[in-house]
């Protein structure tokens, strides 16, 4: 995932208390675009202390978010990666899914 891909949101679920946070979320099944890519901490609940190690954020071109109260830096709230695939690879994955279905 680089700056410019084309994704698609494959999880677009918040808890209650993280959607307080943002004033704009991604829905499932639709397409972004990434304007940033970053390294992240999570704010939602991790489980244990460092489980929310090295994950990699993402900030939407079509969505502007508030900056995150955690941060001192006023960085805007983005989203894990993990909840978005590249166009490209769910493309791949269709077609080797036909490919199958035809055997």
């Amino acid at each position: 995932m680089t700056t410019g891909s084309k994704v698609i949101c494959i999880d677009g679920s918040f808890p209650g208390p993280l959607k307080k946070l943002y004033t704009a979320l991604p829905v499932k099944g639709e397409t972004y675009t990434i304007r940033s890519v970053y390294p992240a901490r999570g704010i939602a609940f991790p489980t244990k202390p460092g489980a929310a190690d090295g994950e990699i954020g993402v900030l939407l071109t079509e969505l502007i978010n508030p900056p995150d109260p955690r941060s001192k830096y006023g960085l805007e709230l983005g989203f894990k990666a993990e909840r978005f695939r590249e166009i490209e690879e769910m493309e791949a994955i269709h077609s080797e899914v036909e490919e199958l279905e035809a055997t």
